[in-house]
């Protein structure tokens, strides 16, 4: 399941125009820490009108040298997808089974 929330993490980050739903997109569908910080950082940026290419150079920054910059380097080097919607709609519904799952004690 990991690749596939890299893939759409990805998918998000390399869009240049902000022409994706972003609002739509919800962090905590994510179950890596790394890829719920980046929904939030490029969420942030949008709202706040900052390129995409400003955001990914201070990630860059911010990431060198920590313990999350290996996941970073790996994450961007995957490929986006063209459509990244039914993975998201895949990743949500693992997410509900999830909270199902806490709020039964399983």
């Amino acid at each position: 399941m990991l690749h596939i929330e890299r893939a759409v993490v990805v998918s998000l980050f390399d869009s240049e125009d902000y022409n994706l739903p972003y609002s739509d997109v919800d962090e905590n569908v994510f179950t890596h820490p790394l890829h719920k910080w980046l929904v939030k950082q490029i969420k942030k940026a949008k709202d706040k009108n900052i390129p995409l290419g400003l955001l990914r150079a201070k990630v860059e920054e911010k990431l060198d040298g920590s313990e999350w910059e290996g996941p970073y380097l790996d994450l961007i080097s995957t490929n986006p997808l063209y459509n990244w919607k039914p993975y998201y709609i895949e990743l949500r519904a693992r997410y509900a089974q999830r909270k199902v799952k806490k709020l039964l004690g399983e």
